[in-house]
């Protein structure tokens, strides 16, 4: 083993035996009330931990603030969960709200050391919402927004949402149910699922499945590597576009099902199964309609590879 080899390697094995003494000062939770206005607007972000957002039955802002800190040195853990604890993260402004802004205590980096903050937050529902992590979950609900989401790694989950969505998600999964508003989600890597949606939608994914059922506003989906499928009815003067690189799209349309459809397929087959097909049609190309051909919506489909499906 050369000289480079062996220096490498022990510095990994003292990476990895420091990592197994630190020590996890944890469970200190502490919590506080904010009086706020009817309608305010929440930042809330962490490095590291999970994010839980819904309605206060209050009227006021309630933080239950949840510090977990690994130190190699249990004094520091303990130093530093007492300062989080003596000085919360929350800064007021009239009616904005930011929580989670560690840059005040100037900890420094460090390789021994790791702060991992949740939050388990009640809101009025009138609350505007803008959410940063790396590390960790997301869940709002019950709350007005528009919500903002940027999240690293973790999953997002958000339920009965009045206004805007947009959320940008590197890797886990997304999941929306119960939304009015428009939808704009851009996931690397992870499943969307998306249930009772009336707004617009857009998505740009680059691998994972989309899911989405009961929507009615207009679609644009686009995703390189997964599968496409959706149960839902067909509302008058709606757009839906879908493009995938390689996957399938299935569609479970109602019987009276009306829409003009465009389909271009490289490799993969097309399957209307029961709907009446009317217009120009081959292996891998049709254009045309389906039912009674009196419809005003347009349905296009680009795959590269992949098969489209009709149920």
């Amino acid at each position: 083993m050369s000289k480079n080899s062996m220096y490498l390697l022990g510095i990994i094995l003292i990476t990895i035996g420091l990592s197994a003494l630190l020590t996890r000062k944890g469970g200190e939770r502490f919590n506080q009330a904010i009086e706020v206005g009817n309608s305010i607007s929440l930042n809330v972000k962490t490095s590291s931990g999970n994010i839980d957002i819904s309605k206060s039955n209050s009227g006021e802002l309630r933080i239950d603030t949840d510090v977990k800190v690994r130190s190699f040195i249990p004094f520091e853990a303990g130093r530093i969960t007492k300062r989080i604890k003596n000085n919360p993260p929350i800064e007021q402004n009239g009616n904005q709200v930011t929580i989670g802004d560690m840059s005040k205590y100037r900890f420094g980096p460090s390789l021994f050391r790791s702060i991992s903050i949740d939050y388990d937050i009640k809101t009025p529902f009138e609350t505007e919402v803008e959410l940063r992590s790396s590390s960790g979950n997301q869940t709002v609900k019950d709350i007005a927004g528009p919500i903002t989401s940027n999240l690293s790694s973790g999953n997002i989950n958000l339920k009965n949402i009045l206004e805007d969505i947009k959320a940008d998600l590197s890797s886990g999964n997304l999941t929306i149910d119960e939304a009015e508003g428009n939808l704009n989600i851009t996931l690397s890597s992870g499943d969307i699922k998306l249930n009772d949606i009336t707004g617009n939608i857009t998505t740009k994914q680059s691998s994972g499945n989309t899911n989405l059922n009961d929507v009615t506003g207009r679609l644009n989906l686009t995703t390189s590597s997964g599968n496409i499928t959706l149960d839902s009815d067909l509302v008058n003067n709606t757009d839906w576009t879908f493009k995938t690189t390689s996957g399938n799209v299935v569609l479970d349309l109602p019987n009276d099902a009306d829409s003009n459809v465009d389909i271009n397929i490289t490799s993969g087959d097309i399957d209307f199964g029961g709907f009446d097909f009317t217009g120009e049609e081959s292996n891998r190309k049709a254009v045309g309609t389906i039912g009674k051909a009196t419809s005003s919506n347009d349905l296009k489909i680009n795959t590269t590879s992949g098969d489209v499906r009709f149920n």
